[in-house]
């Protein structure tokens, strides 16, 4: 599929292209920039995959997406009291490496 001669993912919707528009303030050239690092981005991460504890971690509700900022960065919510317990039970679950392969999938 292809969007104005730009080839573009399947999955890929207009209410996607959109929020790249809006946080690019609207100017067109920075959205085109940055929708191709996005796409560049994702078919980078195809072969990537969560570590146990990874999974372990994103189901126990530790954290989750709230919105975007004005630069369109996500925000994320910790909770504080999952964290308090799951360092309790397991003090490697909340390491360095099972944050970073989970940002990474």
């Amino acid at each position: 599929m292809t969007k104005n001669g730009t080839p573009f993912p399947d999955t890929f919707p207009d209410y996607e292209i959109l929020k790249f528009i809006h946080g690019s303030n609207f100017d067109l050239k920075k959205t085109v920039q940055k929708l191709v690092k996005h796409l560049e981005f994702l078919a980078g991460q195809r072969n990537k995959s969560l570590t146990p504890k990874s999974v372990r971690l994103l189901n126990s509700g530790i954290m989750y997406i709230h919105g975007r900022d004005k630069f369109f960065r996500p925000t994320w919510i910790l909770d504080g009291g999952i964290m308090n317990r799951l360092a309790k039970e397991d003090p490697d679950m909340l390491a360095e490496e099972t944050f970073i392969g989970m940002f990474w999938f």
